[in-house]
């Protein structure tokens, strides 16, 4: 199977399979693919987080468990305010 950059959808260059974006030996060749519309964010954020940790789930990775939850949460939040609650986070231990 061919690694493909996760910006654009194009195959990656030789040697550059174990990224997941261009950018080592130049930038992407074409434009960005669009975003994929999800309706409903956190419930698919609560639903990952479900597989991961209830299910035990090893085909979703922590990482990408975590990059789902951090977009759903400064999507629905909003940077700012996502900003401001990890700081009432830390400010809490």
């Amino acid at each position: 199977m061919t690694a493909k950059c996760a910006i654009c959808g194009e195959p990656m260059p030789d040697g550059e399979e174990m990224f997941k974006f261009h950018g080592y030996s130049g930038p992407c060749p074409k434009p960005p693919l669009p975003k994929a519309k999800i309706e409903n964010l956190l419930l698919e954020a609560t639903k990952a987080a479900y597989r991961k940790h209830h299910i035990g789930d090893d085909s979703l990775g922590w990482q990408e468990l975590s990059d789902i939850l951090f977009y759903a949460l400064t999507e629905t939040m909003g940077d700012g305010e996502f900003s401001k609650w990890l700081s009432e986070l830390d400010g809490a231990k």
